[in-house]
């Protein structure tokens, strides 16, 4: 059977910013993409960012005194 592989590669770099209070998600989340991923991909030439090892995208996150936060 054949498989388009453009049509299963990704178009673009694809990233999670998952804040403090949600870490526990992002980390699902990663886990599901990266299984997915490998599942889709598996047997064919794939793209560098196709075998990241995570999704998760480290990030500052800034409070200010009212609450309100800042990315």
């Amino acid at each position: 059977m054949y498989i388009d592989s453009a049509s299963i590669t990704p178009n673009g770099q694809l990233g999670i910013i998952a804040l403090e209070s949600c870490k526990e998600l992002g980390a699902k989340i990663d886990y599901y993409l990266q299984k997915e991923r490998k599942n889709n991909l598996e047997g064919h030439h794939s793209r560098k960012e196709s075998n990241k090892e995570t999704f998760l995208i480290s990030a500052e996150e800034v409070r200010f005194s009212n609450g309100e936060g800042k990315m």
